[in-house]
């Protein structure tokens, strides 16, 4: 079957062949939500979106078929809210249900994922062959110790379903979606606000936005980085810089981590958004693409953070003397293992601050051996400040062997994130004293 007259396909089929997954899909018309309060009445397909390599056919029944026909780790379908967000204020589950109607196992996880800033609230549900199951997300879903929900639901984005590291011919149906259930409008504990990290815009740099930017080397590629400057951000004057390497793609429950630069906000919270300039850099490959997962070429990747940290201080007022470097996951790894590759990049840093991983402890090649030999003693006695990774002896070992000094912080989330950063744990407070402590603005 062929689609005639339908924009879109072709946008969505070139994106897909640059992924390395594989999986079919079924759209199965005419695509209505029948529920007691229906999200959507009927989807258009080009607001649909899909990670991975695609094949389409029309059919009838259920909602969406989905099917894996390579082995990887997250193939994926988004559904997009129409126009504007989803906004579900006042509802507490969204429901639907999957039928295996493959020959394996499969267990598939469905997202709700909202604002820039926030994370996605998930449900899973695992199904033997033939089998069916009911997916109900709960959108007042908080991480451990939190005291505001993982998002808002006064802005849905959009609706993803995914496998979870499926077989080779892995297949389900999804049937209706469903609104259920009351929930109270979202209320912040006084004194307990949540940072609102501002999503990326395609316009030129201007104070108080995040926009997407690209090196001038890099115009007719692909790799990109995403830059904010503060709202009191003037020419002429000089602004400490946080640079920030994002996770890889990781969506295993509760971690919903796209892999791309824009998916860092630690800076935002650090910084509370205020008196520094902020990037998120990006893994680069050999072609200039983007590397969502691992370093790409770890040495392109590292030029690029040189000539990125060169044009925000002679372009924008970045203060070559106030640079911090972080990351979260594989951001963490990468402030040692990209950061202090060499002598030439090592140098740009002020200070340290790793999330959740660390430079040593084996990912992606980063091991001990080698960062305790060639990496740690370019810190040369500069600070490193650490969260949820002080309970890893060997990373002790490191500092102790090193001498370098050291800070622990443990946010007690609980969990894969880096969303402590935009809550006032005591661990997010004790971060932002020791970061106004490191730098010394210049007037």
């Amino acid at each position: 079957m062929h689609f005639n007259k339908m924009s879109g396909i072709n946008a969505f089929l070139e994106n897909a062949a640059r992924t390395s997954s594989l999986i079919a899909v079924t759209l199965l018309l005419p695509m209505v939500l029948y529920a007691e309060e229906p999200l959507i009445e009927s989807i258009d397909i080009n607001r649909l979106s899909f990670e991975g390599t695609l094949a389409f056919s029309p059919g009838n029944g259920s909602l969406l078929r989905i099917e894996s026909t390579e082995a990887n780790a997250f193939p994926s379908v988004l559904i997009h809210a129409p126009d504007t967000p989803w906004n579900l204020t006042g509802h507490r589950f969204v429901e639907t249900s999957f039928t295996n109607t493959g020959d394996v196992p499969v267990n598939v996880a469905f997202w709700a994922v909202g604002r820039p800033g926030w994370d996605a609230a998930v449900e899973t549900v695992k199904l033997e062959p033939g089998h069916s199951g009911l997916c109900s997300i709960d959108l007042s879903q908080r991480w451990k110790g939190g005291r505001v929900p993982k998002l808002d639901p006064s802005h849905i984005e959009y609706l993803r379903i995914s496998f979870l590291r499926p077989a080779t011919g892995a297949s389900v149906e999804m049937t209706a979606v469903r609104l259920k259930g009351h929930a109270e409008p979202l209320r912040y504990p006084a004194g307990y606000e949540r940072l609102e990290v501002p999503a990326m815009m395609n316009v030129p740099p201007v104070p108080g936005k995040r926009v997407k930017h690209q090196l001038k080397t890099y115009e007719d590629r692909e790799a990109y980085h995403v830059l904010y400057l503060p709202p009191n951000w003037k020419p002429g004057k000089r602004f400490p810089v946080i640079v920030e390497y994002s996770g890889n793609r990781w969506l295993n429950p509760p971690c919903h981590s796209p892999g791309r630069p824009e998916s860092g906000r630690m800076g935002f919270g650090m910084s509370e958004g205020k008196g520094f300039i902020w990037v998120n850099a990006p893994f680069v490959n050999r072609d200039g693409s983007l590397a969502l997962n691992g370093w790409g070429d770890a040495d392109v990747t590292a030029d690029y953070a040189i000539d990125l940290v060169e044009m925000i201080c002679t372009d924008f007022g970045g203060d070559p003397d106030n640079v911090i470097l972080t990351g979260f996951s594989r951001g963490a790894v990468a402030c040692g293992y990209i950061g202090l590759r060499n002598d030439k990049i090592a140098g740009l840093w002020k200070a340290f601050h790793p999330c959740q991983h660390y430079d040593g402890d084996g990912v992606h090649g980063a091991t001990f051996e080698s960062a305790l030999k060639e990496r740690m003693p370019r810190l040369n006695g500069r600070p490193t400040f650490h969260t949820d990774n002080g309970r890893h002896a060997e990373l002790h070992e490191l500092f102790e062997r090193t001498g370098q000094p050291v800070t622990f912080a443990e946010s007690g989330i609980g969990a894969h994130t880096d969303s402590m950063l935009l809550e006032n744990r005591p661990s997010t407070l004790q971060l932002r004293t020791w970061l106004a402590g490191v730098v010394k603005p210049k007037r």
